[in-house]
C-alpha cells in the first residue's frame, strides 16, 4: 500500500477516534472544508504544508529508513493553528 494511502487512513481515524468533523479539522489546518474532504476520500493530493499541519495537529511522528516506515501517533489534546 501506498503512503499517501496509509496516511489518509491515519488521519480519517484520527479524526474519527477524537471525534471531530471534518469542518473542524479543515478549519484548524487551514483548507476549505470541502478540500479536507477530498483528501480523506482519496481524491486529492495533500500538499507538502497541509502534511506538515495535520502531523502537528494530530501529533503524528513519520520515520523513514531503508526498507521500513515506521509511524507514531500520539493523539494528544488536539490544538488549533
Amino acid at each position: 500500500m501506498k503512503f499517501h494511502k496509509i496516511f489518509i487512513q491515519i488521519i480519517k481515524n484520527c479524526r474519527v477516534k477524537s471525534g471531530l468533523s471534518q469542518e473542524q479539522v479543515a478549519k484548524a489546518i487551514r483548507v476549505p472544508r470541502t478540500s479536507y474532504v477530498q483528501m480523506e476520500a482519496n481524491n486529492r493530493k495533500i500538499s507538502l504544508q497541509e502534511f506538515e499541519r495535520l502531523c502537528k495537529y494530530y501529533g503524528i511522528t513519520i520515520e523513514f529508513k531503508p526498507n521500513k516506515l515506521t509511524v507514531l501517533v500520539t493523539l494528544k489534546k488536539v490544538v488549533t493553528f
